[in-house]
């Protein structure tokens, strides 16, 4: 299953999604998040999360995602879930 695949399934089931995200200086970072949409945006298409270590709401270029993987954390929506 692609990446996109992985994380709209576990936020369909409600499941947090452990990411592995290239930043701008080439470096990889972890984060485990919350997923709520899929959006298009100009060229870009972006996921919509939560970022469940701090809290902060994200909007990642799903092109920059290296690896996603459903993990077995449950967690109680915030938003509705667009997938």
């Amino acid at each position: 299953m692609d990446v996109e695949g992985i994380i709209s399934t576990a936020g369909r089931r409600n499941y947090t999604v452990q990411l592995r995200v290239e930043t701008r200086r080439g470096q990889v970072e972890a984060f485990e998040v919350e997923p709520y949409a899929s959006n298009q945006k100009g060229l870009r298409r972006l996921l919509f999360c939560l970022d469940v270590n701090t809290f902060e709401y994200l909007n990642i270029d799903l092109s920059l995602i290296r690896a996603a993987e459903m993990t077995r954390n449950m967690f109680t929506p915030r938003f509705p879930i667009i997938f």
